[in-house]
């Protein structure tokens, strides 16, 4: 349910909390449409659900939608801006829809850029041209995507998104305070922006100037980062990161190529909503014999995106295996 198709009625979160998408198509539709009849005809549609568990208060089951970026400095609302890091003067803050679904110690999450019609902007991530190593995975040693876009083909990257905390429910910090250089800032590359997947980056070919001999995906972890630093500045990164759209930035726009920033939470960080409730068995019979917690089995989800098959079964075998439910 997009801004650009219709508006909210009724909103279950205060303060300015969002779960609207900023866009979407006329067609196809997920979810439930129903169309009141009466003196005032109106189509409604139901755009989210709340569960409510005993084992936790986070909303893990969410989509976040990146709102934009926070500078630090002045608290000015744009784009998440990469392209100019500076750990001491241009840091910025995620602004979301809303973070009820993110620990507030942070974890990992899989944020997705994507657009219906046109391929992602690259535009000021990565060096100048000829120069290695680059954090960009679509630049080569013959373009230069500081001065014109390098991907033309993936209308969706994704990255591995680790912030440091959640700031309030809106806001997550990605970067420490800096203390003395870079290492501080990103607890040693602990914290930040990683590429995730590029489909058809051109990290394989020849002339490439990418970090890495192949093309970030799913399936290639450690997952690299956006930008690196090196010894010759403690706080500017000497590949920049990528400029990620926001959906509140000024320069945004309501059309389909227009792209979208999402974040879903990964199947690492799903792993801390098991419940130890269902192998804390202490009592064996109705003489009270009482016997081990049995720790083979695996704890279950007591929240869970899209179980699966291979969820919550007698023995719990291939728990940790998320292939059916598309959360690898």
């Amino acid at each position: 349910i997009g801004e650009n198709m219709a508006s909210v009625e009724t909103d279950i979160l205060p303060a300015d909390q969002s779960l609207q998408e900023p866009l979407s198509r006329e067609a196809p539709r997920i979810g439930i449409d129903a169309e009141i009849i009466g003196d005032n005809q109106r189509n409604y549609a139901i755009m989210a659900t709340e569960a409510t568990s005993l084992h936790t208060d986070r909303a893990v089951g969410q989509r976040f939608v990146l709102e934009g970026g926070v500078r630090v400095s002045n608290k000015s609302l744009g784009d998440y801006d990469l392209t100019t890091l500076d750990l001491q003067n241009t840091k910025q803050v995620m602004r979301f829809g809303h973070t009820h679904g993110v620990p507030v110690m942070g974890g990992s999450f899989i944020l997705e850029v994507s657009s219906y019609i046109q391929p992602i902007s690259d535009l000021g991530w990565g060096r100048s041209a000829g120069s290695d190593p680059s954090t960009n995975p679509y630049q080569t040693q013959d373009n230069d995507p500081r001065n014109t876009q390098s991907n033309s083909t993936d209308k969706s990257v994704k990255f591995l998104v680790r912030p440091v905390r959640v700031l309030d429910h809106k806001h997550v910090e990605m970067f420490r305070i800096a203390k003395d250089k870079y290492l501080s800032s990103t607890a040693a590359g602990r914290y930040g922006l990683f590429v995730y997947d590029t489909p058809n980056g051109r990290a394989t070919q020849t002339r490439s100037t990418y970090i890495k001999n192949n093309n970030p995906s799913p399936t290639g972890a450690p997952y690299p980062p956006a930008y690196l630093f090196d010894s010759s500045s403690d706080y500017i990164p000497i590949s920049r990161g990528p400029k990620i759209p926001g959906s509140k930035s000024s320069a945004f726009v309501s059309q389909l190529e227009q792209p979208v920033a999402r974040m879903i939470v990964s199947a690492n960080t799903l792993q801390h909503y098991r419940g130890d409730a269902s192998r804390k068995q202490s009592v064996k019979n109705s003489d009270e014999e009482f016997i081990r917690f049995d720790f083979n089995t695996q704890p279950r989800f007591t929240q869970s995106l899209y179980a699966g098959e291979k969820q919550n079964k007698t023995t719990h075998t291939g728990e940790s295996n998320r292939s059916d439910n598309n959360l690898d």
